[in-house]
């Protein structure tokens, strides 16, 4: 090697001479750093005129307001359903209402939901308006436009004989008519009772706006399809206030032997009665089923999630969920099936059925709420624990999708530690 190069730091044309090398060149430095080697030298000239990717992304827009607002609606629409599970529950099947042992064994639960039973009985209590009574009623009247057409199809699908079809033709019309003018007197009656189902559905509609307020300042895939199962929860929570109107002022109203005499009349008019509640619930429980599918899917979906975090106490929270959601649609197909069983016996088991499902799911439902809220952390540990260079990590699958899944996680923590 050259003496003036070994000793250029010790003159200053040695100096000048170095800082004159450059290790992409053809001169002594590279090479040195190439070994004399050609292909060497190619990749360190391809290495050099590399130009790495940038990402400096920005921290997505947050709804911190309407996630809170969100989630505390949740939470109260939860304590209504539990309340109301808990009220057809105690009606339903008197004898364990009416045990003292099996108060005192389950007392725990009875104190989580006795505020919730209260509330919902005060709300029930309240006197009714007129305004109420003449919505209640004209929502309920909504629920006979089909009831000619449903009385049709459903004696087509029963196979019955001309005469019987006809029947119940005729016992649809007389229903209409009579059901038009009880109406009036049943209305405000059963305003009380079909008021938690219209709160039901203001709290429905209140989630789906906050949804679309969080995906409009967001767009996320999940935040479209949470959207799109709130929206239909809120469409089923409006069928199922209609269906409740109808079930109240009339279903349970409308007596057949204050209307006909004959056994077979009678027959066919409660038959046409109870065909058309279950027509109405369908209709609710057809738009309750995707919005439950979706619920379903991204509660698993945070469950795996958990679980490959190895937060299994979350996991199981966000499992029970899962389970919560099936006894809930459950609850709600047997209430459905009570409307069509062969037999009084068989009716009254599937709406034994339906009361015990529907309770249990709702417990189930505030419980996980509860837990969730108490188990999440908050999204800056979570990026400490997802992020690739986590040692407790290694060798396991990756969490992020990507390195610019992880930046913009990161991007997303800072903005919201410095409040932004």
């Amino acid at each position: 090697m050259p003496r003036r190069f070994c000793k250029a730091e010790n003159n200053r044309a040695g100096l000048k001479h170095r800082e004159g090398l450059e290790p992409a060149g053809d001169n002594i430095l590279a090479r040195v750093l190439n070994f004399s080697n050609a292909t060497i030298k190619q990749a360190h000239e391809e290495m050099e005129k590399a130009t790495l990717p940038k990402y400096d992304p920005q921290a997505e827009p947050t709804t911190a307001l309407a996630d809170k607002v969100s989630d505390l609606t949740k939470a109260f629409s939860a304590r209504v359903t539990l309340a109301e599970k808990a009220l057809d529950f105690i009606d339903a099947i008197k004898p364990v209402g009416e045990s003292g042992q099996l108060r005192q064994q389950g007392w725990l639960s009875y104190v989580t939901t006795l505020l919730g039973v209260k509330m919902l009985q005060k709300v029930k209590s309240l006197p009714a308006t007129k305004a109420e009574a003449w919505l209640v009623r004209r929502v309920a009247l909504t629920g006979l436009v089909t009831l000619g057409g449903n009385a049709g199809k459903h004696a087509d699908k029963m196979a019955q004989t001309q005469a019987q079809k006809a029947r119940l033709e005729k016992a649809a019309k007389k229903m209409e008519s009579v059901a038009i003018k009880s109406s009036q007197g049943t209305a405000k009656a059963a305003v009380g009772e079909v008021r938690v189902a219209a709160l039901g559905a203001v709290l429905n509609l209140g989630i789906a706006v906050m949804r679309g307020y969080q995906v409009q300042a967001n767009a996320t895939a999940r935040g479209a399809s949470e959207l799109v199962g709130d929206l239909l929860q809120t469409v089923a929570g409006v069928a199922d206030f209609r269906a409740s109107a109808y079930e109240k002022t009339i279903y349970s109203a409308l007596r057949s032997e204050d209307i006909y005499k004959a056994t077979a009349w009678k027959g066919a008019l409660s038959e046409v009665n109870a065909m058309q509640l279950r027509a109405l619930r369908m209709t609710a429980f057809r738009f309750a089923l995707p919005a439950a599918l979706i619920s379903i899917w991204w509660d698993a979906s945070d469950a795996w999630t958990s679980g490959k975090r190895k937060d299994y106490a979350l996991m199981t929270a966000q499992i029970a969920g899962v389970v919560g959601t099936i006894f809930t649609v459950a609850g709600i197909y047997a209430g459905i099936a009570s409307l069509s069983a062969a037999t009084a016996a068989g009716a009254a088991a599937w709406a034994t059925a339906a009361t015990v499902l529907g309770l249990v799911g709702a417990v189930i439902a505030v419980g996980v709420i509860v837990a969730i809220m108490i188990l999440k952390e908050e999204e800056w540990v979570y990026w400490l624990k997802d992020n690739p260079l986590n040692k407790e990590r290694k060798g396991q699958p990756p969490i992020h999708d990507n390195l610019m899944d992880t930046l913009q996680k990161l991007a997303n923590v800072k903005a919201e530690l410095q409040g932004g």
